[in-house]
């Protein structure tokens, strides 16, 4: 580990990063450019994809592609001689994963006595988190990397990590971030109501389909539903079923940038899941002045607060009411949207994170 920098160096770890961008893709970028515009020098590591190049410079951070001839045990390997061969140049390492890169770059972390930071994104059933109380090797896997320290994006998060036996002094929590757009105003005739995400059983886009459904004839909206996933066949199928092809259309999987437009012309955004870490989605909708309709989830109560900033619904019948709300009055759905937006602006702005992740680097590597 390098002793008294006058530059932090940060090497960031995550199995896959950009042309591929899912969440926790979006966050690194944001977090990466804001460090970098911190004087903050940060490198990220990742898998290979055999049309890339091994290293390139992306808005002032260097990204390192390692090859992966077998993919998972291949990348392991060439992570862990990575570090070890760059030993000398970074002084802390930050992991967005919890799956093996994380006990690869413990072992290398402790070997070569550099700090390790975990992030943890989700709670609760079929999260890395917890599948490591699945079987014997996974708790003794976790009980290795457990004397890391990990960021917790969410106040569930921080504590099933206690629950894993973590003292809470080795729990920071800091939330995502988003980037906060101009401020637009929509003039839309007829309201625009939208879902961004993968199109999976846990998002129940179904049960907004059946609500869109049964308030058609309540006003003038459109759906549009944003994203790719193993559902999309069975949610066409209930679109057409449920007779509102004709207010509802599918766009696949979209650009970040054509994502930001569609929020930036959207009135209401509905996130119907029944498990979530935090949605770059739902932040980014309310960055962008959407009035937000979301499920009554624990990761959602931290950022809505129930007809202060937004809605929260725990079945189909409150969803119906809730839609039927936002899209029957404008003065309600105008202050929704405009407090989600003073929300973000508050508190969640790429801005406030990095500051809150420099001070941290900061006490790890310089006290």
């Amino acid at each position: 580990m390098k002793k008294n920098p006058d530059k932090l160096n940060i090497l960031m770890v995550i199995p896959s990063f950009f042309p591929v961008v899912g969440g926790a893709e979006r966050q690194l970028m944001g977090l990466a450019s804001n460090l970098s515009e911190k004087n903050i020098e940060v490198e990220i590591v990742t898998r290979k994809l055999s049309s890339l190049k091994a290293m390139e410079r992306i808005d002032n951070y260097q990204v390192h592609r390692l090859s992966t001839i077998i993919p998972r045990l291949s990348f392991l390997l060439s992570l862990f001689f990575f570090i070890l061969k760059n030993r000398n140049k970074y002084h802390l390492i930050h992991v967005h994963t919890l799956n093996s890169p994380a006990i690869i770059t413990t072992i290398a972390g402790k070997i070569l006595n550099i700090p390790v930071i975990l992030k943890v994104t989700r709670s609760g059933k079929g999260t890395q988190l917890s599948r490591y109380r699945s079987s014997v090797i996974g708790r003794l896997a976790f009980s290795f990397i457990s004397r890391n320290l990990f960021i917790a994006i969410t106040d569930e998060v921080n504590k099933e990590l206690q629950s894993f036996g973590i003292d809470k002094e080795r729990i920071k929590q800091i939330p995502n971030g988003v980037y906060i757009p101009n401020k637009i105003t929509t003039n839309n005739q007829t309201l625009k109501i939208s879902y961004i995400g993968r199109l999976i059983k846990r998002k129940r886009v179904d049960m907004l389909l059946k609500a869109i459904a049964n308030i058609r004839d309540q006003k003038a909206f459109h759906l549009t539903i944003s994203g790719q996933g193993i559902e999309e066949p069975n949610l066409r199928s209930l679109a057409k079923d449920l007779n509102i092809k004709d207010i509802c259309n599918f766009n696949g999987e979209l650009s970040h940038l054509e994502v930001s437009e569609i929020l930036n012309q959207t009135d209401i955004f509905v996130l119907p899941s029944d498990s979530e870490g935090m949605s770059n989605a739902l932040l980014e909708a309310m960055a962008s002045n959407n009035a937000v309709i979301v499920s009554d989830i624990a990761a959602n109560r931290q950022l809505i607060n129930d007809k202060k900033n937004g809605l929260l619904f725990s079945n189909l019948k409150d969803l119906e009411e809730a839609l039927s709300l936002i899209l029957s009055d404008s003065k309600i759905r105008t202050n929704l949207a405009n407090q989600a937006r003073a929300t973000i602006e508050a508190g969640y702005s790429f801005k406030a994170i990095t500051n809150s992740y420099i001070n941290l680097y900061k006490d790890i590597c310089l006290n």
